[in-house]
């Protein structure tokens, strides 16, 4: 069997380095002291290792129409907030909704106010974007990371069709040019590109 190794802070060596557990010098609910050997320079000293005390909340993940239960760890103590990122194992995921200990739903909280975390998953996001083809206007949606741009002006080529942005509609308004980042942009309006050939 492996030794156990922690990270701690080496006197000798000026930083955080790994340190290989001899033995436990004395433990309780809180934490422990331990002797442990630096992997660097081989000092041996005590170590003080806390137990951070957590809590496991019910957590709701949510992504195109349907929703799956989960559960996370989170340190007592912790302030989570709608509209924030955090990661459920490799998943990154968007705070939605809070619902506090008392039934409300709430903007934020500390991790031990909080009875079920709602998020969606938030690695890819949706655009809408409706495109102009003449007579009649298609609808399509794209997957794409929150934080790439889009530009009004800018070529976009969507399930084969080419278009060119001419507005945005953002979260709270339009925008006719300049850029903005997926994760902010409601529906993409653009034209459809035709090329002319050439005999």
């Amino acid at each position: 069997m492996d030794p156990e190794t922690i990270t701690a802070y080496c006197d000798a060596c000026g930083g955080e380095t790994l340190h290989e557990v001899m033995r436990v010098v004395s433990g309780g609910k809180r934490g422990m002291h331990v002797t442990a050997r630096c992997s660097e320079c081989g000092l041996v000293h005590q170590v003080e290792m806390s137990f951070e005390r957590v809590k496991e909340i019910p957590i709701v993940v949510s992504w195109m129409g349907t929703s799956e239960n989960d559960r996370m760890v989170a340190p007592l103590g912790e302030r989570l907030r709608v509209g924030e990122e955090i990661y459920l194992d490799d998943d990154r995921l968007l705070i939605t909704g809070i619902e506090a200990d008392d039934g409300r739903m709430v903007k934020e909280a500390e991790v031990e106010r909080i009875k079920t975390l709602f998020t969606k998953r938030y690695d890819r996001v949706r655009v809408k974007v409706s495109i102009n083809r003449g007579s009649r206007t298609t609808s399509r949606n794209i997957f794409v990371a929150p934080e790439e741009e889009f530009e009004v002006g800018e070529v976009l080529e969507v399930d084969g069709i080419k278009a060119v942005i001419h507005r945005m509609k953002l979260e709270e308004h339009f925008i006719t040019r300049g850029a903005a980042p997926a994760r902010k942009i409601v529906r993409i309006y653009a034209k459809e590109v035709r090329e002319k050939w050439r005999r």
